[in-house]
Order: C-alpha cells, then structure tokens, then sequence
C-alpha cells in the first residue's frame, strides 16, 4: 500500500464515521440500541458487498466500539481490515479480542492464520498452542505446532506434537514422515528409521517414504540398503531429481558407475547449474577407466562450482592426472587446491608428486615432513607412507651430503 492510498484511506474513513453519526443523529430517538445495531450490520454488510472497504471499516470500528464482547463483531471487523490490507489493525483487533476472552477458539485460529501469512512463525506457533490447550483432541493444531516448531529450531518439541498427532492419527502415512524428517534434520537416523518403518508397515510402496527411506539410508552410507528402496521408488516410475541424487551416489559407491551417471544426468536435465553431479560423473567415469570423459566432468564441475567444494573438485582433478602420471598439471591443480584449503591430506598428495616428478627431492621431503607434522597418524596408509619415503630420502641426502 502506497502512502497515498493510505491517506486516501483514512480520509474516506472519517468521511464514512462522519457518515454514520449523521445516521445515527437521524435515527428517531425511539429507535432501540438492538434496532440500531441491526441497521448498522446491514450497511456492514452491503459496503462489503460492493467492496467499498474503507466504509465498512469504519462502520466496523463502530459496531465494535458499541459491543466489545462480541467476537463475531471482532471477526467481521478482521475481515474487513485485511480486505483493505491493514493486516497490522487485523491483528491487533484479534489481540485485544483475546485479551477480553482468552478462551475464544475462533479468533485463536484466525490469529494464527493472519501471523503464518505474515511469516510470523514464533506468533503462529503461540497461536497453535493456545489453541489445542483449548482443545485437546485436534490434530491439526498439534501438527501446525510441529510444523512451526520445526521452522523455527525447536525439533524434539516438533517430534513430540507429530507423536500426537499419529495418536489421533494412526493410519495416515503422513504425520510419520513429518516426524522422520524432522529426526533425520537432527541428524537422529536411527528413531528416523523406525518412524519410517512404521510408515511402510501401512503402505509398502509408498513414495515419500521409499524416498525418506532411501534417503536416510544414503546419508549413513548404507548403500546397499538405499539402492534397495530406491529401486522401489524407481519402479513406479518415480525419476525425480532429488531421489536421483541420493541414488546416483550410492550407486557410486557399490560401483555400478554406468547407473550412477545416468542418474546424475537425470539431476542435471532438472537443475542444470549444480556442480556436485558433474563431480560424481567424474568420479565414475574415473573409477570405470574413462579419465578422458572424467576430466571434461571435472572441469564442468569447476566452472560450476560454489566456494565449498572447489578445492576438493580442484584435488581430485590432480589426483586424476597423478594417476595419469601427468604431475606438472597434478602439481598446479593440487597446488591450487591446498590455496583454498589447508588440509593436511593436500601436502601427502603434493609430496607424491614433487617426488615423482622433481629430481630435486628436497622439496618432496620438505613436503612429506609437513605432511607428518601436521596429519592425523589414524590415516594409515599415507601416514606409514610418508614416513617411509621421508626416511628414505633423508638416507640418500645423507649418503649425498645435502644435509
């Protein structure tokens, strides 16, 4: 709303108050406060009917004004502001309405109802637990708590209210899966998998819950287990790109690379500025022995890619032509990628290098120490490695003198 329309607005409000206090003044003075109040409901309801808003808010406020303590009053005079966009008013009218008579249902769910618009979360969650205090036996209000209660961070109270919500409802699939998601947002898998389960026991097939299955299975790297549901999933014709994700990584890692790929294609035809698909084609092109095929996914990865994941795009495409035994490039991707994230495990990779390549091998040593000092000993493999070849180098500069 303009601040024009605004003035404009309450201009024509006191056009219209000044309207029905001449009305009112009219009146013969036999006229009953019962008869008046009729006559005044009347004109309410023609300018609503017409749509002359401004004049049925001010004849709203009077009403209202007359007799407080009627709450469809109250409720007529909501309906009217929000007509006219004073959402504010809207809300404060309900407060004050609330504030004479806390037990009114009506004008709880009203309230509720204007705040989630409003994108008043914590309001709306107020509203929604005013009113199954009211009345203890609806559904729905548990499940529009749990469901504000999850938007603003309060999970093991979202948990509970969906629990409840499966009490009064417990042959319906949904309030299971709102429940798993909010536990799977917690990262507590395990309770996750049995609300899920219990919703597979009343629909097997199911497609959000072969879904959450899936994914909950994907995310603790039981791949077996997602490619199980999600070849459910995938039977019924369901390709969506966000199961598409979850199964083209798993497939990855049970190293069914074609299946894989073809799966993060079907990402990448759905959102076709992600870096990540381009990163798992890469690495099962790679893993299926097509480096060629595999560097141009790097590169796409790269050109795509957000700030997170460029260093790890940037190592594994070293790592990829390390392999190769291309080590200059290695060397300048691997570089690149220890720039933008000291992790220790770059220098063991960069030492690799340095050692295969340069015939200086003070720096790989130099490199490899680093690489010691500074790595978690748990790494088997490289830790055992890096100490054997900085013992076998720091042997030959001896023999040589450069040390």
């Amino acid at each position: 709303m303009t601040i024009f329309t605004h003035l404009h607005l309450h201009s024509t409000f006191r056009t219209a108050l000044r309207s029905c206090a001449l009305l009112a003044a009219a009146l013969p003075f036999a006229t009953t406060a019962g008869a008046q109040a009729d006559s005044l409901s009347a004109l309410f309801a023609e300018a609503m009917a017409h749509y002359r808003i401004s004049e049925a808010v001010a004849i709203g406020e009077q009403r209202l004004a007359a007799d407080s303590s009627d709450q469809s009053l109250v409720l007529d005079l909501v309906s009217a502001y929000s007509r006219a966009g004073m959402r504010e008013e809207a809300v404060s009218c309900l407060e004050s309405g609330l504030a004479r008579d806390s037990t009114q249902a009506v004008l709880w769910f009203k309230l509720a109802r204007l705040r989630e618009n409003d994108d008043n979360p914590n309001g709306a969650l107020q509203a929604y637990r005013a009113l199954f205090k009211n009345d203890s036996t609806n559904s729905y209000f548990y499940g529009r708590a749990a469901a504000f209660s999850r938007k603003i961070g309060y999970m093991w109270l979202a948990t509970l209210w969906y629990e409840k919500v499966i009490e009064f409802d417990p042959g319906k699939v949904d309030p299971y899966l709102a429940k798993a998601e909010t536990q799977m947002e917690m990262r507590a898998f395990y309770p996750a998998d049995q609300t899920i389960a219990r919703a597979l026991a009343i629909d097997s097939l199911h497609p959000r819950a072969l879904f959450l299955a899936g994914k909950s299975a994907n995310l603790q790297q039981d791949h077996p287990d997602a490619d199980r549901h999600f070849t459910k999933l995938f039977a019924q014709g369901d390709t969506s790109a966000l199961a598409a994700r979850y199964y083209g990584i798993s497939l990855y890692h049970l190293g069914r690379y074609d299946e894989s790929i073809a799966m993060m294609q079907i990402l990448l035809d759905e959102a076709p500025d992600l870096d990540f698909p381009h990163y798992y084609k890469a690495l099962a092109y790679k893993e299926s022995g097509n480096p060629e095929a595999a560097e141009k996914e790097f590169r796409k990865a790269i050109e795509k890619v957000k700030k997170d994941n460029l260093a790890t795009y940037f190592e594994q495409l070293g790592l990829l032509y390390q392999e190769r035994e291309k080590h200059p490039e290695a060397i300048k991707h691997l570089q690149t990628a220890r720039n933008l994230n000291a992790d220790p495990e770059g220098l063991f990779h960069l030492a690799v290098s340095y050692d295969a390549y340069y015939a200086d091998k003070s720096v790989a040593l130099r490199t490899f120490e680093a690489y010691l000092e500074n790595a978690d000993s748990t790494a088997q493999d490289h830790f055992q490695y890096a100490e054997s070849r900085r013992d076998q180098l720091l042997k030959e500069s001896h023999f040589k003198g450069d040390r």
